[in-house]
């Protein structure tokens, strides 16, 4: 088990209240909330997790639209999956989180202000990876579930 300084086990604390997600491997949340810049290492960055829960959502998307629109075809799921699945939507679903309070940078990240919507989005495809990892796919689906069901409902109008 990792050692958490007091800052860190505060900051996993409030993204685990706002995400509304309990961890059992706070390293885990930890490595998900840790930019590059803000890391010993790159190893110990987001960067990775990113990687997956990239993939984790585009899947979570395109079974949310196929189960909940049995009649749309190929064309129509692709058009609505694209438009979900995105930087812009992640970074979005990021600032509704208020993720930007928890995401660990450098201090040449921080001086700078705000956080740009890439580096939001990434953390936020970190996290599902984290909540997968530990928790598993139904959870991480479970999390994404509403947040997908409400952009959906964005892109058709």
């Amino acid at each position: 088990m990792t050692f958490l300084s007091p800052e860190q086990h505060d900051i996993i604390a409030r993204c685990e209240q706002t995400i509304g997600v309990e961890f059992v491997n706070k390293s885990l949340l930890l490595a998900a909330l840790t930019h590059s810049s803000g890391a010993v290492t790159s190893m110990l960055s987001n960067e990775r997790l990113e990687f997956l829960g990239d993939s984790i959502l585009g899947f979570a998307v395109c079974r949310f639209l196929f189960n909940k629109y049995p009649d749309w075809n190929e064309g129509e799921l692709t058009k609505v999956k694209s438009a979900v699945v995105s930087g812009q939507t992640c970074g979005s679903w990021a600032r509704e989180l208020e993720l930007e309070k928890v995401i660990i940078v450098g201090k040449g990240v921080a001086q700078s202000g705000e956080l740009p919507q890439s580096m939001l989005a990434d953390a936020f495809e970190a996290i599902v990876a984290a909540i997968f990892l530990d928790r598993g796919l139904e959870p991480a689906v479970e999390f994404l579930n509403p947040l997908i069901d409400a952009q959906v409902d964005l892109v058709q109008q």
